[in-house]
């Protein structure tokens, strides 16, 4: 965390050294992997009041926040009030108060700042610095009001800007993914509240990005797909410059990874079913609903047409019990051959088919993938 951070630690008295705003975001991260609750602090006793105070506050100034922001923001208030009683204070350029200080992040912060004890500030230009800090905060937590007119702001504008570097890098993970990224509604509202997150935690030296993620990093770090990304977004971004550490690329990488889920969960195979009996039809595509739900389109055919059915264009696959043993293609078709009574054998097949097949559509490496077979 540390590394991470780019603080220091000294050897005698242990002293983590360094930008104030940095040492405080390092505090919360830390807290976080911890698991640390500001509620469990029984000397911090106006986290229920600040809970309240915040919806209100935020309400009046029209800030929607993120997932997770009112615990990260209790984080914030506690770590600020730890840090001043030892007599730390957050410190930004002077510039940026001047920018700020009108806005409405600013002044929903002011708002909250009787939560900080302002008997231990010592001049206004300190109080005014941390209400900054605070306000820092509550502009990365927001997220737009209305989801389906930002949508629509991104593709007009945004994305519109095909030499802007979010559309440049939209385009390249779409190549990599194989298929149109800014059509997932999910994917893009939230890769653009990230990339926005990052240029904020990158300006101010603020971040509430969640460390128990920093755990998991060694797993994902040498996964090709992390490191393709990785310097993907580093290139991209170089101009600006936008810095992302292992963290913010992880936090893309699971963005990533759950836009190519979703399309996979949304894969279906059309699939012929032919069948000697009726009681086979019945009970065989029963049985294949039961096992693969929505992920077959399942369509029953005499066993007469089987000769016919490599002349249609609408099937992916063929499942039969009319098949020889050895037979694997109707046609250009592949074909699975199973009994009377499914076997789990026959089923992984199927199975495995399925899985197979949406990769090839999108010519993307499965191994790269959740629940990464290698």
């Amino acid at each position: 965390m540390l590394k991470e951070s780019q603080l220091a630690l000294t050897p005698s008295p242990f002293k983590v050294v360094g930008d104030e705003r940095i040492i405080r975001r390092f505090l919360m991260q830390y807290l976080d992997l911890m698991s640390f609750s500001p509620e469990a602090e029984q000397e911090w006793l106006h986290s229920g009041g600040f809970q309240q105070d915040l919806l209100e506050v935020t309400s009046e100034h029209s800030i929607t926040l993120r997932t997770g922001a009112i615990q990260r923001l209790k984080m914030v208030i506690y770590i600020s009030n730890l840090r001043i009683s030892m007599g730390y204070f957050a410190a930004f350029p002077i510039g940026f108060l001047n920018v700020y200080k009108d806005s409405k992040f600013f002044l929903a912060a002011k708002d909250l700042m009787h939560y900080i004890a302002k008997e231990k500030i010592p001049s206004r230009e300190t109080q005014l610095q941390e209400i900054l800090f605070f306000a820092v905060y509550l502009m990365s937590e927001e997220r737009p009001t209305n989801r389906a007119k930002h949508l629509r702001y991104l593709r007009r504008r945004r994305i519109g800007e095909k030499e802007h570097p979010f559309s440049v890098c939209l385009e390249r993970l779409s190549d990599i993914a194989g298929f149109n990224l800014t059509d997932d509604d999910i994917f893009l509202f939230h890769i653009y509240q990230t990339f926005k997150r990052i240029h904020l935690g990158n300006e101010f030296n603020t971040e509430t990005l969640q460390s128990s993620m920093l755990q998991h990093l060694p797993y994902y770090e040498t996964n090709p797909l992390f490191q393709t990304l990785e310097k993907l977004v580093a290139e991209t971004f170089s101009k600006i410059p936008l810095v992302f550490s292992k963290l913010n690329v992880l936090e893309i990488f699971t963005l990533f990874q759950a836009a190519i889920l979703r399309r996979k969960n949304k894969h279906v195979i059309q699939a012929a079913l032919v069948c000697r009996t009726y009681y086979e039809k019945d009970y065989i595509r029963e049985v294949l609903k039961y096992h693969f739900g929505h992920k077959l389109a399942i369509s029953t055919l005499d066993s007469s047409s089987v000769d016919l059915i490599s002349e249609y264009e609408e099937f992916d696959l063929v499942i039969s019990t009319e098949l020889n043993q050895s037979s694997k293609l109707i046609g250009h078709l592949p074909a699975i051959n199973v009994s009377a009574f499914p076997t789990g054998s026959e089923l992984m097949e199927i199975r495995q088919f399925i899985h197979d097949h949406f990769f090839e559509q999108i010519g993307l490496d499965k191994e790269m993938i959740y629940p990464f077979e290698k």
